[in-house]
């Protein structure tokens, strides 16, 4: 009702504009609208509120008498005025009409279809019809097809504002609306039940709204700019090659006092560990950004290879395309050049958030609060939803998934430290790094490791790691260098689940798949990656691609604890097979199923 006030309203002001400019064919044709609305106005209320005791011909007399006194008052005011009126060269803008969407009719015919059921079963109780449901239908019917095509509701056209793509569908339900009761009244048919016709159009347009609101969220998604996250899309602007510091200018304008006293005044922790991590004096005025921005837009205009320096004090967790936003500092950033960051972890929002509320309540609100911001992100169609919603504003980040991404477009980290619950990191330009498979971000990831012959092969696996670990491999290994077990100490790439699922196996339930299709055998070596092949004595690496890797390893036949004893444990194992392969590999699974049953062995 506030919708047909507001476009009477507006369509007046629009009649007496026009009457001012002397255009007099759209003063006519505002003129027929107007006097529609005032008619649908007057028919709505006549049949909402059943007030038959008025006069069909003295309304429709009305209205008609009202609009042929108008058009002679205009005409004769358009032709007194028109003498003195110079019309003014007024440049109309073209329309564009886009393509009609199949689909979408394809939905909103069914859900007409749905919204009439619903009604009739919430009027009988029961799916049978009355005797004027096929009459009652038909209208409806009628008037959804001349609403479709008057409000042109059916364009395909994705780039426009979501409330601008929705109204065609609000003023098409408004439309019907005044539609059938004007047909109601005019006909007299009354004795219509209201519930029917009314309910029948307010169910469907509220399920029409839904419906597309979503449908336009995944086509806008698909239509508008994306995030970089495959290898064939990064590849397209990074290039391997080895870097050096020559671009990076020095001179007698040290930034030392410049960021000390000005840029990073208050931060002297900051500036303390930047000053401890990157040689200062070395770097020009010139070659300086500090910024604190959530957009790209102060970054763009830019010259490429200008900046040796680049600070960002504002959050990582705001951008909306991470992997652009890095992309673009690797084109700005000179070659061996430096990009400071930080981000608020997940551990720290947690912490946060059992800051807020009390113990009890955060612990039932913080599982909602986990799916939205960790699970939704991820999952297909949801992740539309997500970022229609947030815009990427307090996206929730891992330090592996940051760091990961940093690794994935060229550049490497040198320094972590934590400053004012914030995570803060110095990253270096180098050469791109290994980028010889896409991110991972699925629930079951496919890893590249060593198998027969030395031919990569695609294990599968649950995820247990944060995406984008995969590209810190060697970061892990150079901070952290290896465990007893021959895994990575304090590897913080690991989910909370994903330490429950190693040590349950759950994770390696996938390799089922690798061992019906002949990639792997049920004994044997573990799997490795080439970062980890390449660890191993050269002997042994001629020795393991003798054989395919297997889903039970002689790791926990023998429960090496070293590093140095896996390495001794497999070898034994592998020459001993070469001798008797299937007695070898029968005698180790047992051994296997032994300490896994009554000595706890486990998989960290």
């Amino acid at each position: 009702m506030l919708h047909l006030i507001l476009e009477s309203r507006n369509y007046i002001k629009k009649k007496y504009r026009k009457l001012q400019q002397g255009n007099f064919i759209d003063l006519l044709f505002l003129t027929v609208i107007s006097v529609v609305y005032l008619l649908f106005l007057v028919s709505f209320l006549t049949a909402f509120l059943q007030l038959y005791g008025f006069s069909r011909k003295q309304i429709l007399g009305s209205c008609i008498v009202l609009f042929l006194l108008e058009i002679f008052l205009f005409s004769g005011y358009y032709l007194i005025k028109k003498k003195g009126y110079q019309s003014k060269n007024i440049v109309k803008s073209e329309k564009i009409f886009h393509g009609f969407s199949i689909l979408q009719f394809i939905i909103d015919g069914p859900l007409l279809f749905i919204s009439f059921h619903i009604i009739n079963y919430v009027r009988r109780g029961t799916f049978s019809f009355s005797n004027d449901f096929l009459f009652i239908a038909f209208i409806i019917m009628a008037f959804w097809s001349l609403t479709a095509i008057f409000t042109r509701k059916f364009q395909k056209n994705w780039n426009k504002n979501i409330w601008y793509l929705i109204s065609p569908y609000i003023k098409s339900i408004i439309l019907m609306l005044f539609g059938i009761t004007f047909f109601v009244f005019i006909f007299w048919h009354f004795h219509f039940s209201r519930l029917e016709l009314f309910g029948t159009v307010l169910i469907f347009g509220l399920l029409e709204i839904i419906v597309f609101s979503f449908l336009i969220i995944f086509k806008k998604s698909e239509a508008g700019e994306k995030d970089i996250e495959s290898v064939s899309d990064i590849q397209k602007i990074l290039k391997q090659e080895n870097l050096s510091l020559e671009d990076n200018v020095s001179g007698d304008s040290s930034i030392v006092e410049l960021l000390e006293r000005e840029y990073l005044s208050g931060q002297h922790e900051l500036y303390n560990f930047i000053s401890e991590n990157i040689s200062l004096k070395e770097i020009n005025e010139k070659l300086l950004e500090v910024i604190d921005t959530r957009t790209s837009f102060n970054i763009q205009h830019l010259i490429s290879k200008s900046i040796s320096l680049f600070i960002n004090l504002h959050q990582i967790n705001d951008f909306r395309w991470l992997n652009r936003y890095l992309l673009l500092l690797y084109e700005k950033v000179t070659n061996g050049g430096y990009f400071v960051g930080n981000l608020e972890t997940n551990k720290e929002h947690k912490r946060k958030f059992y800051q807020k509320y009390p113990n009890y309540l955060a612990r039932i609100l913080y599982i909602p609060n986990f799916i939205f911001r960790r699970i939704c992100p991820k999952l297909p169609g949801f992740k539309q939803i997500y970022f229609f919603i947030t815009d990427g504003k307090n996206r929730a980040l891992s330090k592996a998934e940051v760091f990961g991404r940093l690794y994935f477009c060229g550049f490497s980290i040198i320094a972590e430290k934590e400053i004012n619950d914030r995570l803060y990191f110095i990253a270096r330009k180098e050469k791109t790094s290994s980028i010889d498979q896409n991110p991972s971000y699925e629930p079951i990831i496919k890893l590249k490791k060593i198998g027969l012959n030395g031919d990569i092969i695609h294990i599968y696996m649950f995820r247990t790691m944060y995406p984008y670990s995969e590209y810190l491999q060697e970061y892990v290994y150079k901070m952290n260098y290896l465990n007893k077990n021959g895994k990575f100490k304090d590897d913080f790439r690991i989910t909370e689940w994903g330490k429950w699922f190693r040590r349950l196996w759950i994770d390696e339930l996938p390799q089922i798949i690798n061992w019906l299709r002949g990639d792997v055998s049920f004994v044997g070596v573990r799997a490795l990656s080439q970062h980890f092949f390449d660890l191993y004595p050269k002997d042994l690496q001629k020795l393991r691609i003798q054989f395919k890797p297997g889903l039970v390893p002689p790791y926990y036949a023998d429960m090496p604890e070293t590093f140095n004893e896996i390495v001794d444990s497999e070898r034994r194992y592998l020459e001993r097979k070469k001798v008797e392969p299937l007695r070898t590999d029968f005698i180790y699974f047992f051994k296997a199923f032994y300490n896994i049953l009554f000595k706890g062995a486990r998989s960290s």
